[in-house]
């Protein structure tokens, strides 16, 4: 909508440059603005912007056609820009409308660039308003005014009064004028100014076909009114469209399905409808069943094809107004949808899917659940707009989101386990290089308590090893006698196994379209590593985590847990440049209570889908000795995708819903470095490493997935908001290093949490406990 907003604006000051002002007449199209955009098709040859201004008889105020009921003769219009040399008085069917088409609950709004000079000039519009808002249209307004959106003003509100306005509506006494249908007054309708809906469908028919499809001779439309001299009200269905398709013009998503036949051989001119589909049963135009096995057969041959009768979803709206000396460069015809009031009780896109889901029951041939009605009526009997607004939050499941969400958190959870396992081995194999090294070495267990028992390399001359089971001063004089590289200890230990547990606290921030939720969890991992050569290091890991989350405003509670399989490795040692990777594939499975509360409505939903999630990370820094104090840079990209199955929710009646695939990815990219030294505490050493990342996250943009109410709804896309892109994550390691028994031992008790995040708070107290041989 904006890239066509941009481009009519510059062709629109191009032909405004080169075209002369005339007696109030409009120059052409400046901008589109609103819920909606003008359609090009270069297939049908509707070159930008859509449409055109044809002025070829400046100062016809007043205007009436010759036969006092069609537009024969019109010669100043609005009109698609089908053609360059097609003008307003182009024989019926030769694409004139203006395919405007609506798409939410915002008015769409067409600005003009207009000329003064001193007199008036009447436009006939040639309008197909297309309903592609996901919600039945009730009806629609067609105003005058200045401005756009919030700034809009009506033109009897201002200046133009007056000058800007629509022809009178009843003013007509032909008996053509007088029969048509839904005339409010005894002088008739004004052809110019009807909404209808396409004549292929109903009535006479359309340019290519003597009857309509749906054979009720009575043409099918809105009452037109006209409620003052810049508003004109579409509203009220008349004919066979309300009788088979509800009092409201459908949208595009929600029409039937039809077989039609191309009885020319031409693939751009519209087919032929045949047969529709009521609910699960095909019709002819009588109303008459038609056997699936039929409608196959004949599906089945090249010059039939079954669609959606996309012309349900359009009303041809005629309507002409009178451009006086208004002394403004700019005027705005404005299109406002009207809903059913359970739709405009909406106040977010999530809500309006809801609303226009159970509002779609009101269409006959779908054959929905009665129990739909029921709930419609609570939903709009409530006593505020904030209360209805808070029924449609609590009709649907308002919180899809959390469930990727939540599985990313047992997930980050077990991965950390293992990347942070990684930082500790590489950190246990610096010794430090100042007075702290000395006392180290002076010490029982030399460089560290947690290679007190380590077998170090000695002296090749001295040809010998010394076993775990030596005493204490025999280690330390191996210690000393060690093969200390740049602030590290060679060291030939070659397995560690350790377990991990963590225990998580945050909260999920509510998002405009999702609900959030107050989490608890943990994660537990066991694993081991084997040390290949002094800089290489593999190792494995399984883990099994669960987070359980309430979900706000009651709405329900949502839990999670999953197994998980890693594999990674390290290359590096304790100073220098170094790069970890790793690996996982987890499996999930969620528990979904739903709870649905407002009016006398109280259920619950249950659901148990399962899930899974892959994910791998990357890391890679540079470690810097400054005395006894390891310091330096790093980076970490990590991916994580998840994907929760379809699941059907059973215990609500209709209001249980089908959901379809959720599935999600985070791409995060962190940037920051970390600080270590080791102390020398008597019993052993510890070793506080602090760290702090800047994290960006690339998947940050919105997706939806697609719901459905069961018992006969249509289905609608429930939005998931997009995830805050920026935010830092710190955290601080004490590991505390000694012997146990004979046995090397490292404890490391952590803490990390997620700050500056819009949409998750997290904090992460984590233990580990290592058994180095």
């Amino acid at each position: 909508m904006r890239r066509l907003s941009l481009i009519a604006a510059a062709s629109s000051l191009a032909i405004a440059l080169a075209a002369p002002a005339s007696a109030g007449e409009l120059l052409d199209l400046s901008a589109v603005e609103g819920d909606g955009f003008l359609l090009v098709d270069l297939d049908e040859g509707v070159s930008e912007p859509g449409l055109k201004i044809v002025t070829e008889d400046p100062n016809n105020d007043d205007f009436t056609t010759a036969n006092q009921f069609s537009p024969q003769g019109v010669q100043n219009c609005v009109m698609s820009s089908v053609a360059d040399d097609l003008v307003c008085d182009a024989p019926r069917g030769s694409g004139k409308r203006v395919k405007t088409n609506l798409t939410g609950k915002a008015p769409l709004d067409l600005v003009f660039n207009v000329g003064d000079s001193g007199g008036t000039t009447e436009y006939f519009n040639f309008q197909k308003l297309t309903n592609q808002t996901g919600a039945r249209l009730v009806g629609f307004q067609v105003q005058l005014g200045t401005g756009t959106g919030g700034n809009f003003t009506p033109a009897e509100d201002g200046a133009l009064a007056g000058k800007l306005s629509f022809d009178d509506l009843v003013m007509l006494t032909s008996a053509q004028a007088t029969s048509w249908p839904g005339t409010t007054s005894a002088t008739g309708q004004d052809p110019l100014q009807r909404a209808f809906f396409p004549g292929g469908l109903f009535g006479t028919g359309g340019a290519d076909a003597p009857s309509g499809f749906f054979t009720d001779p009575q043409r099918a439309g809105f009452i037109f009114e006209q409620l003052s001299s810049d508003t004109l009200k579409a509203e009220d269905i008349f004919g066979a469209y309300a009788t088979l398709f509800g009092n409201a013009q459908l949208s595009r998503n929600q029409v039937p399905d039809g077989l039609f036949f191309d009885d020319d051989g031409d693939p751009t001119t519209e087919a032929v409808l045949q047969f529709w589909k009521s609910g699960d049963q095909w019709l002819d135009s009588n109303g008459d069943p038609v056997s699936e096995s039929q409608i196959q057969s004949l599906a089945a041959q090249e010059d039939y094809e079954i669609g959606p009768i996309e012309d349900l979803s359009n009303a041809n709206v005629n309507f002409s107004f009178d451009v006086g000396d208004l002394g403004v460069d700019q005027v705005t015809l404005r299109f406002v949808p009207i809903f059913a009031p359970i739709v405009e009780a909406s106040g977010s896109d999530y809500q309006f899917g809801v609303a226009a889901s159970l509002d779609s029951t009101n269409i006959p041939f779908l054959d929905a659940d009665p129990e739909f009605a029921t709930i419609i009526s609570e939903i709009e009997s409530l006593p505020s707009r904030a209360a209805q607004q808070q029924a449609l939050e609590r009709a649907g499941t308002s919180y899809l989101r959390n469930f990727t969400e939540l599985g990313f958190v047992v997930t980050r959870a077990q991965s950390e386990h293992v990347l942070q396992r990684l930082q500790q081995n590489r950190l246990r194999q610096f010794a430090g290089q100042g007075a702290a090294s000395d006392q180290m070495a002076a010490y029982s267990g030399g460089y560290g308590a947690s290679d007190r028992l380590g077998v170090a390399e000695v002296d090749p001359s001295r040809n010998r090893q010394l076993a775990s089971a030596g005493s204490p001063d025999e280690l330390a004089g191996m210690l000393a006698r060690a093969d200390a590289v740049d602030g590290y200890v060679r060291l030939n230990e070659k397995l560690t196994a350790y377990v991990t547990g963590s225990g998580t606290t945050g909260e999920l921030d509510g998002t405009t379209n999702g609900a959030g939720a107050d989490f608890n969890g943990f994660a537990l991992s066991a694993g081991a590593d084997y040390r290949l050569s002094e800089p290489v290091l593999v190792g494995a890991a399984v883990s099994y985590g669960a987070t359980y989350s309430d979900i706000d405003d009651g709405r329900g509670e949502l839990d999670v847990d999953g197994f998980t399989a890693s594999i990674y490795g390290s290359l590096g040692a304790g100073s220098g440049a170094y790069l970890d990777g790793m690996l996982a594939y987890s499996w999930l499975s969620y528990d979904n209570s739903r709870t649905i509360r407002f009016g006398s409505i109280d259920r619950q939903a249950d659901s148990d889908p399962d899930g899974r999630q892959i994910g791998g990370a990357v890391r890679a820094g540079y470690d810097f000795v400054f005395n006894d104090v390891v310091l330096g840079p790093s980076a970490k990209f990590q991916y994580l995708d998840v994907e929760v199955d379809d699941y059907t929710e059973t215990g609500a009646g209709v209001l249980s819903m089908e959901v379809d695939e959720n599935q999600e990815s985070s791409q995060t990219l962190w940037i920051g470095g970390h600080a270590s030294t080791p102390i020398d505490m008597g019993w052993g050493i510890l070793r506080p490493d602090a760290r702090l990342h800047w994290v960006s996250e690339f998947e940050n943009g919105e997706r939806a997935v697609t719901t459905n109410f069961t018992g006969g709804s249509l289905g609608f896309d429930t939005p998931v908001d997009g995830r805050d892109e920026n935010y830092i994550r710190g955290g601080l390691t004490l590991t505390g290093e000694f012997d146990a028994g004979g046995t090397a031992m490292s404890v490391s008790l952590a803490y990390d949490g997620t700050f500056g995040n819009d949409d998750l708070s997290e904090h992460r107290g984590t233990l580990n406990v290592a058994a180095h041989f």
